[in-house]
C-alpha cells in the first residue's frame, strides 16, 4: 500500500529523534469494519466499484499492517521456532499443491503454525494471513470434482422413496441434506471456510477485538496532549496521509497505465472513497499496544486515533452524501 509511506513521513516529521518515533506504524492501518460499514450506510449514493475498491484496499491495508508488526513489533528472533514454522508453511503449501480439501487439515496444521510463530519471537497475527494464502480458493481439477459431484446429485435423485406419485416428506428431507453437502462439497475449501466463519468474526471476534484494543477505560487527562507531536503525526498521518497518498498513486499509476480506474470513477470519487481509510481504529491502536511501553503515550495515542477516525468517518459520509445530494 502506498499510503503507508505518505502515512509514515508525515508521522515523523512530527516525531523523528523523540521517543514517540517508535509509533511511526500507528497511522499506516484501516479498520476493515468501520470504514465499510460506513460506505454501506451510504447505499446506492456510493457506485459498487467504489465500494468494491474499498473492500480490496481495507483488505490489502490491514494485511501490510500485519507484516509490518511481524517485522518491525516482535521480540528477539528464536531460529529454531522459525525453521519449525517454515516447515508447516512448507507442509501447508504442499498440501494445497495436493488439492487437499478438509477445512479442519488446514486448521489443525494451521495451529502449528501459530505456536510455532508465536514462541519464534514474530508476531502470530501473521500466521492467519499465512494460513489464509495456503488453503485453496479454486480446485485444481475442477472440472472432474464438478462432474463428480453432479453424477452423486443425479443418482441420488434417482433413489428418492414417491408415495402416490410424490416425493416422501422425510425422503425429501434426506435429499436437501444431500445435495447442500454435496454443493459444499463442489466449493473450494477457503470459500467454505469464509461461509463458515463469518458470523463468528463479525458478530464475536469483531466485536472482542475491538473492545481489548480500544479499552473500555481512558484517561481523559491525556486531552492535554492532543496538540503534541505524537497526536498530530497520528490525525494527520490517518486524515491526509490516506486521502492524499492513495489518491496520488492511483492517479500516477493509472497515468502511467499501470492500472485501470474503476468504471465511470474519477479521481475526486476515489479521493472521498480513500478519506474513510482514515479510520484506523482497532488496528491503529493494536499497534500503539506494541509500540508503546508508557502509559501516557498510549492513552495519547488513543484518542488521537479515536478522533482521526471518527473525523475521517464523519467526512467521508458527508462528502459523499453532499456530493449526490448536489448532483
Amino acid at each position: 500500500d502506498s499510503s503507508k509511506g505518505v502515512n509514515i513521513l508525515i508521522f515523523m516529521f512530527f516525531n523523528n529523534g523523540k521517543t514517540t518515533a517508535s509509533g511511526w506504524a500507528i497511522p499506516t492501518a484501516t479498520d476493515i469494519a468501520f470504514s465499510l460499514a460506513i460506505i454501506q450506510m451510504l447505499g446506492k449514493k456510493v457506485p459498487l466499484s467504489l465500494k468494491v475498491f474499498l473492500t480490496a484496499l481495507a483488505v490489502v491495508d490491514d494485511l501490510g499492517a500485519i507484516i509490518v508488526i511481524a517485522l518491525f513489533y516482535s521480540d528477539h528472533i528464536h531460529w529454531l521456532y522459525l525453521g519449525y514454522a517454515s516447515g508447516v508453511l512448507s507442509l501447508l503449501y504442499l498440501m494445497n499443491l495436493a488439492d487437499v480439501r478438509n477445512i479442519f487439515a488446514y486448521i489443525f496444521v494451521g495451529a502449528f503454525l501459530w505456536i510455532f510463530l508465536h514462541y519464534s519471537g514474530i508476531h502470530a497475527t501473521i500466521s492467519g494471513v499465512l494460513i489464509a494464502l495456503c488453503v485453496p480458493f479454486r480446485f485444481q481439477n475442477y472440472e472432474t470434482i464438478f462432474k463428480q459431484h453432479l453424477a452423486e446429485v443425479q443418482s441420488f435423485s434417482d433413489l428418492l422413496t414417491l408415495e402416490n406419485g410424490k416425493v416422501k416428506p422425510e425422503t425429501r428431507d434426506q435429499a436437501i441434506e444431500k445435495i447442500q453437502n454435496i454443493s459444499t462439497k463442489m466449493e473450494a475449501p477457503l470459500h467454505n471456510m469464509l461461509h463458515l466463519l463469518h458470523n463468528t468474526s463479525s458478530y464475536l471476534i469483531m466485536p472482542l477485538f475491538a473492545l481489548c484494543n480500544a479499552g473500555v477505560v481512558l484517561d481523559f487527562n491525556a486531552m492535554h496532549n492532543l496538540f503534541s507531536p505524537l497526536s498530530l503525526g497520528i490525525f494527520l498521518g490517518l486524515i491526509l496521509g490516506k486521502s492524499f497518498g492513495i489518491t496520488l498513486f492511483t492517479y500516477l499509476t493509472s497515468a502511467l497505465g499501470w492500472t485501470l480506474l474503476p468504471e465511470n470513477v474519477k479521481i475526486k470519487d476515489l479521493f472521498r472513497v480513500n478519506i474513510l481509510a482514515g479510520i484506523g481504529f482497532t488496528m491503529s491502536i493494536f499497534v500503539t499496544n506494541l509500540a508503546f511501553q508508557d502509559k501516557a503515550l498510549i492513552e495519547t495515542a488513543k484518542f488521537s486515533i479515536i478522533i482521526a477516525s471518527f473525523t475521517a468517518g464523519i467526512l467521508g459520509y458527508l462528502l459523499h452524501y453532499l456530493n449526490k445530494k448536489e448532483g
